[in-house]
Protein backbone atom coordinates (compact mmCIF):
# COMPACT_ATOMS: atom_id res chain seq x y z
CA UNK A 1 0.00 0.00 0.00
CA UNK A 2 2.93 2.26 0.82
CA UNK A 3 4.95 1.83 -2.30
CA UNK A 4 1.31 2.60 -4.11
CA UNK A 5 0.97 5.86 -2.77
CA UNK A 6 4.73 6.87 -3.27
CA UNK A 7 4.31 5.53 -6.71
CA UNK A 8 1.68 7.19 -7.53
CA UNK A 9 3.06 10.59 -5.70
CA UNK A 10 6.09 10.36 -7.99
CA UNK A 11 3.80 9.82 -11.10
CA UNK A 12 2.19 13.26 -10.00
CA UNK A 13 5.26 15.17 -9.56
CA UNK A 14 6.86 14.13 -12.51
CA UNK A 15 3.31 14.34 -14.87
CA UNK A 16 3.26 18.23 -13.30
CA UNK A 17 6.50 19.22 -14.30
CA UNK A 18 5.78 18.03 -17.49
CA UNK A 19 2.69 20.08 -17.89
CA UNK A 20 4.80 23.41 -16.57
CA UNK A 21 7.52 22.57 -19.16
CA UNK A 22 4.53 22.67 -21.85
CA UNK A 23 2.76 25.96 -20.92
CA UNK A 24 6.20 27.50 -20.70
CA UNK A 25 6.93 26.47 -24.56
CA UNK A 26 3.29 27.60 -25.34
CA UNK A 27 3.94 31.07 -23.49
CA UNK A 28 7.32 31.04 -25.96
CA UNK A 29 5.58 29.92 -28.98
CA UNK A 30 2.65 32.84 -28.60
CA UNK A 31 5.59 35.60 -27.94
CA UNK A 32 7.32 34.83 -31.00
CA UNK A 33 3.86 34.75 -32.96
CA UNK A 34 3.05 38.35 -31.74
CA UNK A 35 7.17 39.02 -32.26
CA UNK A 36 7.06 38.47 -36.00
CA UNK A 37 3.56 39.93 -36.70
CA UNK A 38 5.17 43.19 -34.84
CA UNK A 39 8.06 43.06 -37.19
CA UNK A 40 6.10 42.09 -40.28
CA UNK A 41 3.63 45.02 -39.98
CA UNK A 42 6.85 47.94 -39.28
CA UNK A 43 8.49 46.06 -42.32
CA UNK A 44 5.29 45.77 -44.67
CA UNK A 45 2.86 48.42 -43.55
CA UNK A 46 -0.57 48.48 -45.05
CA UNK A 47 -2.72 51.49 -46.23
CA UNK A 48 -6.85 51.69 -45.43
CA UNK A 49 -8.92 53.84 -47.98
CA UNK A 50 -12.50 55.72 -46.64
CA UNK A 51 -14.50 57.11 -49.36
CA UNK A 52 -17.48 58.73 -48.67
CA UNK A 53 -19.77 59.21 -51.28
CA UNK A 54 -23.45 61.98 -51.42
CA UNK A 55 -25.30 59.19 -52.65
CA UNK A 56 -25.13 55.34 -53.48
CA UNK A 57 -26.01 55.90 -57.27
CA UNK A 58 -25.32 58.35 -60.09
CA UNK A 59 -26.74 58.90 -63.63
CA UNK A 60 -24.57 60.22 -66.68
CA UNK A 61 -25.49 64.41 -65.40
CA UNK A 62 -24.57 64.15 -62.28
CA UNK A 63 -21.88 65.55 -59.94
CA UNK A 64 -20.21 63.15 -57.67
CA UNK A 65 -19.21 64.72 -54.55
CA UNK A 66 -16.21 62.85 -52.72
CA UNK A 67 -13.96 62.51 -49.67
CA UNK A 68 -11.00 60.48 -49.07
CA UNK A 69 -8.62 59.59 -46.57
CA UNK A 70 -6.06 57.22 -46.88
CA UNK A 71 -4.87 55.69 -43.05
CA UNK A 72 -1.58 53.99 -41.99
CA UNK A 73 -2.31 50.64 -39.57
CA UNK A 74 -2.54 52.90 -36.67
CA UNK A 75 -5.61 54.82 -38.10
CA UNK A 76 -3.35 58.20 -38.44
CA UNK A 77 -3.18 60.32 -41.85
CA UNK A 78 -0.14 57.84 -43.72
CA UNK A 79 2.82 59.64 -44.94
CA UNK A 80 3.64 57.06 -47.15
CA UNK A 81 1.77 57.68 -49.52
CA UNK A 82 0.89 61.35 -51.93
CA UNK A 83 -1.42 60.37 -54.16
CA UNK A 84 -4.76 58.44 -54.52
CA UNK A 85 -5.85 57.37 -58.52
CA UNK A 86 -9.69 57.33 -58.83
CA UNK A 87 -11.34 55.91 -61.67
CA UNK A 88 -14.85 55.87 -62.56
CA UNK A 89 -16.09 53.11 -64.23
CA UNK A 90 -19.18 52.85 -66.02
CA UNK A 91 -21.45 49.19 -65.84
CA UNK A 92 -19.57 47.44 -68.85
CA UNK A 93 -16.51 47.65 -67.13
CA UNK A 94 -14.97 50.72 -69.13
CA UNK A 95 -12.75 53.32 -67.56
CA UNK A 96 -15.12 56.94 -68.07
CA UNK A 97 -12.84 58.87 -66.21
CA UNK A 98 -9.75 58.89 -64.17
CA UNK A 99 -8.33 61.13 -61.70
CA UNK A 100 -5.40 61.89 -59.45
CA UNK A 101 -6.23 62.69 -56.08
CA UNK A 102 -3.28 64.41 -53.88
Amino acid sequence: MATRIILLLLLFAFKTTTSIAQERQALIGINNIINSADTFSTRMPYEKLFLHIDRPNYTNVDTIWLKAYVLDSEMGFTKQSGLLYAELVNDTGRVVMQQAIP
